[in-house]
């Protein structure tokens, strides 16, 4: 999968090195002109299984809509009985497309400037998504202790080779403790000088950036309900699901026919500030890998909420879903909601994402903030090579 992410006032460009997946035209977002620094990343293909089934999925359309469940379940036989050799045009082409997608992300990082990384990150942190580390950026020294591990490894080689990195980790850690002042004091010193030459690079490095926060639309206040009445109608909101269902794909059809769509004008476009969809009147006894196996066949997904009673653990039957690219959302919402799995229809639409913990008053009247482990998003399901890729 591609690593771009979409929010306000961002433009896509799709990439013709992308042949395995289609997605929507190039859209120009308003008041103003934003582009990705990866929004040439071809898309990253996860397996071979995947790209198999992405070029045979719309073989199994029903009334103009892929049967997603009857669609998965015959194509995983079908891949099942095939032999090594004939899965292996599907397996070359996802190497080439992982190959194709590492080159590009490389590339793209090393070519932006630092005034993109910034402008960008301020955009990804509004929408809690993940941060682009810039690989020009200075790097933070390492601390004395670091710089004493470091010393091992050049000096005791033969020692320290058969050891893991937890056993090395251990063994630096008592010689260090061991240690007098006298001789940490050269560790200290080079500590001491990086942590200037550092300081100077980065002040240097930040001179380049001005801090101009862009413009991001406000997303609508829900009204709070007041009265009894409006109470029970919020309670009663469960039960339209199958009309909410009914008026998204209402929506699809009229924008079909009337022959004048543009990604612009389509009701979709309020939501390209999102990576998230909310997915709804789920089977109470599918996991987070079941959902993931089902959504997944639209775009890399890295990061899943399946919401649960608080009490017995059990599923409440909806969950929340980011993909790392927000064009998978519209796919996935296109071809999903309305869907049978499990004799109950599914209702996917697009989201902003669970609501944070709400604060909770302490025993003296005062608030108190949940403990919070990390903000969003957790990356929970993405690959280790793709949030390795986030995290250097």
């Amino acid at each position: 999968m591609s690593l771009i992410q979409s929010f306000a006032k961002l433009t896509f460009k799709p990439s013709s090195q992308a042949s395995y997946r289609t997605y929507v035209a190039a859209r120009t977002l308003h008041p103003k002109k934003f582009r990705s620094i990866l929004s040439d990343v071809p898309i990253r293909p996860r397996s071979g299984w995947q790209v198999y089934m992405g070029e045979h999925i719309q073989e199994y359309k029903i009334n103009g809509k892929v049967d997603a469940r009857t669609g998965t379940a015959a194509l995983a036989e079908k891949w099942r009985l095939l032999s090594d050799a004939e899965k292996k045009p599907w397996q070359d082409k996802c190497k080439v497309g992982v190959a194709a997608h590492t080159e590009a992300l490389q590339k793209a990082l090393e070519n932006a400037t630092p005034q993109q990384f910034h402008d960008e990150n301020v955009l990804r942190r509004k929408y809690k998504l993940p941060v682009l580390k810039d690989p020009k950026a200075p790097r933070r020294p390492l601390n004395t202790y670091l710089l004493f591990i470091t010393h091992l490894r050049e000096t005791r080689k033969d020692e320290l080779a058969n050891m893991s990195q937890l056993d090395q980790a251990v063994y630096a850690g008592k010689l260090y403790k061991e240690l007098s002042p006298e001789q940490k004091k050269p560790f200290d010193d080079k500590f001491k000088e990086m942590k200037e030459i550092y300081a100077k690079e980065m002040k240097q490095y930040q001179s380049s950036i001005q801090e101009i926060v862009p413009e991001i639309p406000k997303r609508a206040v829900a009204k709070k309900t007041t009265s009894k009445k409006e109470s029970t109608k919020a309670k009663s909101a469960p039960k339209k699901e199958k009309n909410v269902v009914k008026e998204i794909q209402r929506i699809n059809r009229r924008e079909i026919a009337s022959g004048d769509w543009s990604d612009t004008g389509s009701w979709h476009a309020q939501y390209r500030d999102t990576a998230w969809i909310f997915a709804g009147n789920l089977p109470f006894d599918l996991s987070e890998g079941d959902i993931i196996c089902m959504f997944s066949q639209y775009g890399e997904i890295i990061h899943i909420e399946l919401i649960r009673d608080k009490q017995t653990g059990k599923s409440r039957g909806f969950a929340f879903i980011q993909y790392e690219d927000q064009r998978s959302t519209i796919l996935a919402v296109d071809n999903l909601n309305g869907s049978e799995v499990l004799s109950r229809t599914l209702r996917v639409d697009h989201s902003y994402g669970p609501k944070k913990p709400k604060r909770k008053r302490g025993e003296n009247g005062e608030e108190e903030e949940e403990e919070e482990e990390e903000d969003y998003p957790k990356m929970n399901a993405a690959p280790p090579s793709l949030a390795q890729a986030y995290r250097r």
